[in-house]
């Protein structure tokens, strides 16, 4: 289930709440007109828990790999105002903002990835294919080195002789890496790098920023509380230093 999906339904839903139309019917109706089967039976389920008598905005809180917790707030805010319906656009406007920015994140970290990949891929293979051909070169002429050419000879070396350890030892690493990520405490070591990051930190600071004041604006407009926006807002700007 896409976020286009989750923009769709919720217009679509704020449409029949505007109409008159209940939770229930507009859940069952929308639920019928669905062309994914996953969101449809999701829907059904949130029908359903209305019909057993759950609220909204709870029914909406047991789904939480689909609706988060700022969603569901908003709709409980809704509920709360009698004013579901600008609740749900707000939510749609909302959604839309955010899938707009990470297309821009991810076209703005595209350029400089590639080029980090590309040097190190060419560094590789420096070191792999075209130093040792020099080393070979230098050892006939028998001449005195300097030190930085015999430091990049012998690195040159240990890739050469010791690329059947290194890959195994670079997967582990990295798993290893991905496990401490993890973790609470690692988890905030690698959101504190990106605050601290060359370059990269600008863009890292304005993409928190611009979501921590989006949150706070949506939240605020549809009249949740600043204590709670601010609450809600820190575990959706996804960094656990902000």
């Amino acid at each position: 289930i896409k976020t286009k999906d989750i923009v769709i339904f919720s217009r679509q839903i704020a449409t029949l709440f505007e109409a008159g139309v209940s939770a229930l019917k507009g859940f069952r109706f929308l639920a019928e007109e669905n062309s994914n089967q996953a969101l449809k039976l999701e829907l059904i389920g949130v029908a359903d828990d209305i019909e057993a008598g759950i609220s909204l905005s709870d029914a909406l809180a047991k789904r939480p790999a689909l609706f988060s917790l700022f969603y569901v707030n908003m709709v409980r805010s809704g509920e709360e105002s009698g004013k579901l319906n600008e609740a749900f656009l707000y939510l749609a406007d909302y959604l839309d903002r955010d899938y707009e920015m990470r297309q821009k994140i991810q076209k703005a970290l595209t350029y400089p990835s590639f080029v980090i990949a590309t040097f190190i891929g060419i560094m590789l293979a420096m070191f792999t294919f075209v130093i040792p051909k020099m080393a070979a070169m230098f050892a006939d002429q028998e001449a005195e080195l300097p030190t930085i050419t015999k430091i990049i000879l012998g690195i040159s070396n240990f890739f050469v002789t010791s690329w059947l350890y290194l890959i195994p030892a670079g997967v582990i690493g990295g798993w290893l890496i991905y496990r401490y990520a993890q973790t609470e405490e690692g988890t905030y070591k690698f959101d504190e790098l990106k605050t601290k990051l060359p370059v990269f930190k600008y863009l890292f600071q304005k993409i928190f920023l611009a979501r921590l004041a989006d949150n706070m604006n949506t939240m605020l407009t549809s009249g949740v509380p600043i204590v709670r926006s601010i609450d809600i807002t820190a575990d959706i700007v996804d960094n656990m230093v902000y």
